[in-house]
């Protein structure tokens, strides 16, 4: 399954020490983990059997499933 986690900051675990939370990203991208950084979301919509989801930077993404965690 191709996983895609998209955050408004430029890295993942932005509270963690910056050098673990690089290492810990660039792991989890070598075994296909997709991180797109600094994307907030604009809208949310279904498209057929698709999430799609429009960015404030006027690109998007389409899903088969989406899960939007806050916190």
């Amino acid at each position: 399954v191709q996983v895609t986690v998209i955050d408004k900051k430029e890295q993942m675990l932005p509270l963690l020490d910056h050098e673990i939370a690089r290492h810990l990203q660039n792991s989890l991208t070598e075994i296909g983990l997709k991180f797109l950084g600094k994307k907030i979301p604009d809208k949310i919509s279904r498209k057929g059997n698709k999430a799609h989801v429009l960015f404030k930077d006027e690109t998007e993404i389409e899903a088969d499933i989406l899960l939007y965690a806050l916190g």
